[in-house]
C-alpha cells in the first residue's frame, strides 16, 4: 500500500512558494518530471519530494527561475538529505538530489520546509 504525504502549496515566510510531498511507491522518475514541469509553470515554486527507494529516502528538489534568485535547488538538497541522515547532496541552481535512510525523520523534514529555507537564506545572506 502507497504511502503518500503532500499538502498543497504554500507561502513561507521569505515569499518563496513551498510545495513538499513524500511518496513510497511511485518512482522518482515521476517527481523529476513533475517537479521540472511544476517549477517551469510557476517561477516562485520550490518543489521538494522524498522519493521511498528499498532502504534509502531519496531527496528530488526543483527551484523556479524566480525563487533561484535568493536559494538553490543543491543547498536544500544537501540539507534535507542530511537531516534524513545522509552525508549530503549536490547539483544544480535549478535542480538537486540527495537521500538519507532515517525514514522517521521525512515528517519533520516536510513540515520543517520553511524553516529550512529561511535557514538557508539566511545564512546565505549573512556569507555572501
Amino acid at each position: 500500500m502507497a504511502e503518500i504525504v503532500s499538502q498543497k502549496a504554500t507561502i513561507s515566510r521569505s515569499g518563496l512558494k513551498i510545495y513538499g510531498t513524500y511518496d513510497d511507491e511511485i518512482g522518482e522518475d515521476y517527481y523529476i518530471a513533475l517537479g521540472e514541469k511544476s517549477t517551469d509553470i510557476d517561477p516562485l515554486l520550490v518543489f521538494v519530494a522524498l522519493v521511498q527507494y528499498q532502504e534509502r529516502i531519496k531527496v528530488i528538489v526543483f527551484v523556479g527561475a524566480e525563487s533561484r534568485k535568493i536559494i538553490k535547488a543543491s543547498r536544500i538538497a544537501k540539507e534535507i538529505s542530511m537531516q534524513l541522515g545522509g552525508t549530503g547532496g549536490g547539483g544544480t541552481d535549478k535542480f538537486g538530489q540527495g537521500g538519507g535512510r532515517d525514514k522517521n525523520k521525512v515528517q519533520e523534514c516536510l513540515k520543517n520546509l520553511d524553516n529550512l529555507l529561511t535557514s538557508i537564506i539566511d545564512s546565505s545572506e549573512k556569507n555572501g
